[in-house]
């Protein structure tokens, strides 16, 4: 298993790295542009699969529809690349995992994986914190990257929308030990944008960005492109802080009740999202 401090120097690496995106595509417009990013960074990413996860509400409908269109993104951008569902349950019990297609594909491409394999996480934990449940020597193999929790040092970090989506499973993921890296969701504000800005950025006629620009627009809770702070970790980690911290230890509620001083994550003391959005904006628009 990965220290923190190899995780870091790994995650800064030129090396171009093997990925899952785990993301609740459709919760809000800014998934598909994280997929959209990853997909136009081959140089960087070895996108593998991405898994579709719940929210809201625990539905198959929810899932489904998330991985129908992530396929379909994938196919605008000329790629073959697996859409899974996943669960649409939520973990209720921390001995029950949720078992669904994503979790095995996860164990599976974790076992088959000869370097270290990279989940991201832009939406719940149920998928991911299920197959460390369902396998837990995986743990050997994967190292986990979640946009979640306002701010470890806050006095509220779970009341957040990706933690507070399957809390249970927030916390089984964040306690697990797996090789981790937080993104706290207060770095991520500037991605903020009315549809007006989005279509001004992702102005390119190409049927990927066409299909951004109007899904952005049809879903009309859509406020901005939040998801990019996952995801730009493998194509511009020196847009980030990366510190290694003591891990914070979780109740059900995403509260820190304390931090253990002999385990440790990588936590983002900052994001230069000014730097991020002008490479997605650079790639999206030619791709």
């Amino acid at each position: 298993m990965l220290t923190t401090k190899e995780f870091i120097e790994k995650l800064c690496s030129d090396e171009n790295k093997n990925v899952i995106l785990d993301c609740d595509t459709g919760a809000d417009g800014d998934d598909q542009f994280a997929l959209a990013y990853l997909l136009a960074s081959d140089d960087r990413v070895n996108l593998i699969g991405v898994t579709s996860e719940p929210f809201n509400k625990n539905s198959d409908d929810t899932v489904a529809e998330g991985a129908k269109e992530n396929e379909h993104i994938i196919s605008l951008s000329g790629k073959d690349i697996p859409s899974v569902c996943g669960s649409a349950d939520y973990v209720t019990n921390r001995k029950t995992a949720i078992e669904s297609e994503a979790a095995s594909f996860i164990i599976t491409k974790a076992h088959e994986a000869e370097e270290t394999l990279y989940i991201v996480l832009s939406g719940c934990a149920a998928n991911v914190a299920s197959a460390i449940m369902l396998c837990p020597e995986i743990k050997e193999k994967i190292a986990v990257i979640w946009l979640a929790m306002s701010d470890i040092y806050g006095q509220y970090p779970g009341e957040e929308y990706n933690f507070q989506n399957d809390p249970l499973a927030g916390q089984i993921l964040v306690n697990s030990g797996v090789p981790f890296l937080l993104v706290p969701t207060k770095h991520i504000y500037p991605f903020r944008k009315t549809k007006d800005e989005v279509d001004a950025l992702f102005s390119s006629d190409t049927p990927l960005c066409t299909n951004l620009r109007n899904r952005f627009r049809e879903i009309t809770w859509a406020q901005g492109l939040w998801d990019l702070g996952a995801v730009a970790v493998f194509t511009l980690p020196e847009a980030y802080s990366l510190k290694e911290v003591c891990a914070p230890i979780l109740n059900e509620k995403g509260a820190v009740v304390a931090f253990d001083g002999r385990r440790t994550i990588a936590y983002a003391e900052s994001l230069d999202t000014d730097k991020v959005l002008a490479d997605t904006v650079e790639k999206l628009n030619r791709i």
